[in-house]
């Protein structure tokens, strides 16, 4: 379920925007400009450092773990942003991720999926050129992920927009959305 964010103060809260797409997509780019344009903070996709730091092996029960650390990194996050965060990665995310490695979720991970709270997804699609690295060895499975995490976000009802074009198209259409977003609240 995607609900509102979260309540900080009596008046003021923290509007709380999720990157959610393929590897090699530039969800990190974006949130970090994003998180520039509006002088706030950013959280890192902490599957991405937990990952490298066990020379990219996981486990399926390491898919808690990864989910605990965004959320706990999210909620930091969240007590230094100034009326808005960007998330570059989500336990909604990890729930995919966990369909493409194990070829199932581990309960926990979708609970935590189920509570998380989102006002908008910035869904990046893979219309973009790839770029490798060690750890993304799932480039020839980024169509793959697109449809899961789009039927993701649908099934779940989720308030997103699919992102998509230049790099540049892309800034301009998330700032777009992140505008109205704001409008909204």
């Amino acid at each position: 379920m995607c609900l509102d964010g979260v309540i900080v103060g009596s008046t003021s809260r923290v509007l709380k925007v999720c990157l959610i797409g393929a590897d090699s997509t530039g969800k990190t780019t974006l949130a970090e400009n994003l998180a520039r344009h509006y002088g706030t903070v950013w959280v890192p996709e902490c599957a991405r450092d937990f990952i490298e730091s066990r020379g990219g092996q996981f486990s399926f029960d390491d898919m808690i773990k990864i989910v605990e650390c965004q959320l706990t990194a999210e909620a930091q996050g969240t007590r230094e942003a100034k009326r808005l965060i960007f998330c570059d990665g989500s336990a909604l995310a990890n729930c995919v991720w966990s369909d493409r490695y194990f070829g199932r979720r581990h309960p926990r991970v979708v609970e935590l999926a189920n509570t998380s709270q989102y006002d908008l997804f910035l869904y990046s699609r893979v219309d973009v050129p790839c770029e490798t690295d060690p750890l993304r060895n799932s480039l020839e499975w980024r169509e793959w992920l697109d449809r899961g995490f789009q039927k993701e976000l649908q099934h779940r009802n989720c308030n997103y927009v699919s992102i998509e074009g230049s790099w540049q198209e892309r800034f301009q259409m998330a700032v777009r959305c992140v505008d109205e977003l704001i409008q909204r609240f």
